[in-house]
């Protein structure tokens, strides 16, 4: 079954600030964005911490909502696509992802630092009218509620 995917990159302009100027106004680093937490971490927490790993992954969906409220981080694509399918089309491989078929800027005019899906990301998540917020983990997405 197809899922329609939002993906959120960080903007240019935020990305391009210096880190300390960044980490003085409390937004955290451009690298943290959309992925403080490490796979490693994720996996290691979904094993064995499901507290834990729950209260890590309110902690980032906030710092992602501030980042999202203050126009660092921005909606980039939509995807529409399987589950499985999602790392592939958002995912420089053999060209640059935002030229896959599948892939739909929603505003080409805004520079957004366009990196492969990784750890940490967040991507939201619709199918027949059922909206989740997916935290991208090693293998699989942790969902946020």
């Amino acid at each position: 079954m197809t899922i329609k995917f939002t993906v959120f990159r960080p903007t240019m302009t935020a990305f391009n600030e210096s880190r300390n100027e960044i980490k003085e106004k409390g937004w955290g680093s451009p690298s943290e964005y959309t992925s403080p937490l490490s796979a490693l971490k994720v996996t290691e927490l979904k094993a064995s911490y499901a507290e834990e790993l729950n209260d890590a992954v309110i902690a980032h969906k906030a710092q992602f909502d501030l980042c999202l409220e203050k126009g660092l981080v921005v909606p980039m694509a939509t995807v529409e696509c399987h589950k499985d399918e999602i790392f592939e089309n958002t995912n420089s491989i053999n060209t640059n992802w935002v030229d896959n078929e599948k892939v739909q800027l929603i505003n080409p005019s805004v520079e957004t630092f366009n990196h492969s899906t990784k750890a940490g990301d967040i991507l939201f998540a619709e199918r027949n009218g059922k909206k989740t917020w997916l935290l991208v983990a090693e293998y699989d997405f942790v969902i946020i509620k």
